[in-house]
Parts: C-alpha cells; sequence; structure tokens
C-alpha cells in the first residue's frame, strides 16, 4: 500500500469536497498535545453540512450508468502499544457496464477531532464489462479489474443493503488496512473519508463517502466464530456420526454502518477434503451506538430480522450477536481421520479481521481423534429454571439434569455481565440436582429489578436462561 502520511503536529481540516479544491481551516490543539486538536464540534456541524449539501447537488451515477465509491465499515483494533490501534476500512467499488477501463483510485483519510491523522492512496482500475447485474436473486459476476495492482478476479453482483433491498450492484467490496497505527484515545471524534485520487474518476455521488463516530476506547470490530462442534453416534451403524456445529456472529463499535453482510460458508473436511458444506446467511443491521455505551441487554440491532440483544456472556465481553447451527447427518469418521469444520466469508461479503480468524475453526474434542477419544461431545448437563419467571417474590427454582461427572459451575449474572452469585461451583455425579435462588447477592443483600442470567458452565461452555426479577 501507498502513501500513508501519519503526521506528528496537527494538519488543518478540510471541507469535504472530494472532487474540488478545499479552503484549510485552523484547527485549535490540546495544550500540551502536538498529535491532534482539541474537540471542536464545529468541524463535524461543517463536514456534515458540506456533505448533505454535496449529495444534493451531485447525481445519482448508478442511477444513470457510472460508478460509485462507498464506505461501508471501519473498524479499529488495539496494538497493545498505547493509543496505537490499527485502522481498517470496508469499501465498495460499484460500476455500470462500461467498454473502457475506469480509474477508480481512491484516497482515505482518518480524522481525529478533526485532526489528519493518516492519508493512503488505494490504486485501482475496473473494467464493468457489459453485463448488468439486475434485482434479486443477486448474484454471478459481471466484469473485472485490479486494485493495488492485484487482480481481483470477476467482479460479483451483489446486494447494497441488508434484504429486503434489491438494489443489486456490480463491483466489489474491498478492505483496506492502514500501513501504520493511528493514535486515538477513548472519547475521540472519528472521521473517515474516501476521496477521488488526482487524475481518478471523480465522485459523482459523495453521500456514502464518510463515517463519523464516537471512538469508546475499546475494538471496535465483527466476527464470525465457530464454538463448538457435537458428534453423536448414529445409533445401530459404525464409524457413522451426526454432526452438529454451533457458533457466534457478533460485533460492536459500528456506529454510522446501516449494514454488516456476515454471511459465510461452512465446510465440514475429513482429511483435507471437502465432504460437505453449508450457507449461512446472516445479514446484519446495527443499531446506533455501541454495547459499550448502552448496556448489556440492550437492544443492539437485528440478524435477518430478528432483533438482537447485547449479549454479555460471548468471548470477547458485553457484544451484539447472534447464534447459528448447522448438522450434517450421518458423517463417515474413523480414528484416524482428521475431522474439521471451517468457516469462511462468502464472496461479497466482510471479510475476517486480522487476529480473528482463530475461532473460524474446530476439531472434535479440540482436536483429538483417537480410539479412546469420547467422539461424542454432547454437554453433559443441563441447566432448567422450574420458576417462577418472572421472579416475583422470594425464591425461583433452578435445576441441572447432569448425565456423567462433571465440574459445574452455576451462577448469576446481572445485565452488566457481573457475577452476582455464585450456586455452585464443584464437581457433580450424575442425577438430578436442584437450588432455590433467593434474590440475594453473594454479600447477601437483595438484588434490584432487572434482567438476570443464570449461567451454567460446563466443559467450558455455557448455557443460559434469562431470569427477569419483578417485586
Amino acid at each position: 500500500m501507498n502513501k500513508l502520511t501519519n503526521h506528528p503536529e496537527a494538519s488543518p481540516v478540510e471541507i469535504i469536497d472530494p472532487t474540488s479544491e478545499t479552503e484549510e481551516l485552523e484547527v485549535p490543539r490540546r495544550s500540551g498535545d502536538s498529535g491532534r486538536a482539541s474537540t471542536p464540534g464545529w468541524w463535524a456541524v461543517v463536514a456534515t453540512i458540506a456533505i448533505a449539501l454535496l449529495s444534493i447537488l451531485s447525481v445519482d451515477s448508478m442511477a444513470q450508468g457510472g460508478w460509485n465509491r462507498k464506505l461501508e465499515s471501519s473498524a479499529i483494533l488495539p496494538t497493545g502499544q498505547g493509543d496505537a490501534h490499527e485502522v481498517h476500512i470496508v469499501w465498495t467499488v460499484s460500476v455500470e457496464p462500461s467498454s473502457v477501463p475506469l480509474d477508480l483510485s481512491t484516497i482515505f483519510e482518518v480524522y481525529a477531532n478533526g485532526s489528519l491523522l493518516a492519508s493512503q492512496l488505494i490504486p485501482g482500475t475496473i473494467d464493468g464489462g457489459s453485463q448488468f447485474c439486475g434485482d434479486v436473486p443477486c448474484n454471478g459476476s459481471c466484469g473485472t479489474g485490479y486494485f493495488e495492482g492485484v487482480w481481483q478476479g470477476a467482479l460479483l453482483c451483489f446486494l447494497d443493503g441488508p434484504p429486503p433491498s434489491n438494489d443489486c450492484d456490480c463491483g466489489q467490496r474491498l478492505a483496506v488496512q492502514l500501513d501504520e497505527p493511528c493514535s486515538l484515545r477513548p472519547g475521540d471524534e472519528i472521521m473517515v473519508i474516501l476521496r477521488p485520487a488526482p487524475g481518478a474518476l471523480p465522485e459523482p455521488d459523495t453521500s456514502d463517502d464518510l463515517q463519523r463516530f464516537q471512538f469508546h476506547g475499546g475494538t471496535q470490530f465483527w466476527n464470525r466464530s465457530v464454538d463448538s462442534m457435537t458428534m453423536t453416534p448414529v445409533p445401530g451403524a459404525t464409524d457413522l456420526y451426526d454432526v452438529e456445529v454451533e457458533g457466534f456472529v457478533e460485533w460492536d463499535g459500528m456506529e454510522g454502518v446501516s449494514y454488516l453482510p456476515l454471511s459465510f460458508q461452512a465446510d465440514l473436511e475429513r482429511n483435507g477434503v471437502r465432504v460437505a458444506t453449508q450457507l449461512v446467511i446472516q445479514e446484519a443491521v446495527p443499531a446506533s451506538g455501541s454495547c459499550f455505551y448502552l448496556g448489556c441487554a440492550s437492544y443492539c440491532g437485528s440478524i435477518n430480522g430478528l432483533t438482537l440483544y447485547c449479549d454479555p456472556l460471548h468471548f470477547h465481553g458485553c457484544v451484539c450477536g447472534g447464534g447459528w447451527i448447522v448438522f450434517w447427518p450421518e458423517v463417515e469418521w474413523l480414528p484416524e481421520d482428521d475431522l474439521r469444520v471451517i468457516i469462511r466469508p462468502i464472496p461479497g461479503a466482510l471479510p475476517e479481521l486480522p487476529g480473528f480468524e482463530e475461532d473460524d475453526e474446530i476439531l472434535p474434542n479440540d482436536g483429538t481423534s483417537s480410539a479412546d477419544s469420547d467422539v461424542s461431545i454432547i454437554a453433559p448437563a443441563r441447566l432448567r429454571l422450574g420458576g417462577p419467571n418472572p421472579m416475583t417474590g422470594g425464591k425461583t427454582n433452578i435445576s441441572l439434569d447432569i448425565d456423567r461427572p462433571s465440574y459445574i459451575r452455576l451462577e448469576i449474572i446481572d445485565a452488566e455481565g457481573r457475577s452476582i452469585r455464585t450456586v455452585a461451583n464443584a464437581k457433580f455425579p450424575s442425577g438430578q440436582f436442584d437450588w432455590e435462588w433467593d434474590g440475594r447477592s453473594d454479600s447477601g443483600s437483595r438484588v434490584a429489578n432487572g434482567v438476570y442470567f443464570t449461567t451454567m458452565w460446563v466443559d467450558n461452555l455455557p448455557q443460559v436462561e434469562k431470569l427477569l426479577v419483578v417485586r
């Protein structure tokens, strides 16, 4: 990647018009801070007004035959070195049929509190071909192109928005990582902008070329994961198993992002050869705000139209997301076989972020494949709430059905993800066990009304039942 400028001094802010020369405006600096300006407030208003005016005056090129660049989402990942963060940008280039190559080279800029932190050039040429994508179903190829000198292969027909959108565009969804980290701090007002590179085709529609959000200081990301693989012997058969795989799709901090295409393909591979595959559609629509600010159990968006709430129990903390399940019946597996499940983004979906690929693959029994292995990894215990739920009186009943001796941790977690009462934490024999929770914390105080999560951990996997306390 080319031409990154990571400015040691605060840089002047420009009124955002990617197609014209702009007047520089001086930005005041924080006392003792040479790296960025103090939060001015007016710069965001000016930029917003400029973008709005330009979008009104511009012509929608895709509606008349042409091209469009669109900024879709940004991810911010800590590097572990102070305020330094990696910035990842996902954007699309869309084209209508064209008889000549289109130079859509683009510059990306990242601002914090009005000060330019980084600028990066992405050279690219697209051949629009001669095929229209039309309406849904939105699939197929429609052209070719190079970006950063790398052959992107065939351009794809992809949905430019979540269903029931029928806006089927021809182009590519591309990911850019800035060459050098940016210095970002909690509370910073971040603005990411794309603009045409000098000599490239201008941008007729600038309304989708800017993203603005407040950085909450944590990881701003999306992720797909495969969390468990259950293999159950088929009764009466030899070396045949029903395979069930569960996972999670999650995100946080997607301010100003209206659509996250997170669909993927789950592949079952035996000895390096794919023996089964399944498409998992995950069309996410984030709500405004981060779970970091909204709090756990707050509404945070939807996947495939299903309402989601901030989940306090997943690996990355309180995040927005939902689970998925894939099932393959009667899969042959011998003790010496290398059997695994791998999930991969489908063409046109968001890519996996660096550092998040480690949870995209799973083996039975964490990779143990031997004749002595307990291949069936069905959870050895089941959690039940006997009620009442909502808990309107002084107590509610909790039950566990344990199939084989297991280490169990049973606790009550509040909506902020904090453990407020440990009910059990020991190894149990098989059988049924019952407890009464009196609505009090470990300290003996009565908990407040609200949403709680009765959580059982067994084999390092949680089972959760929501409990409402209303007195």
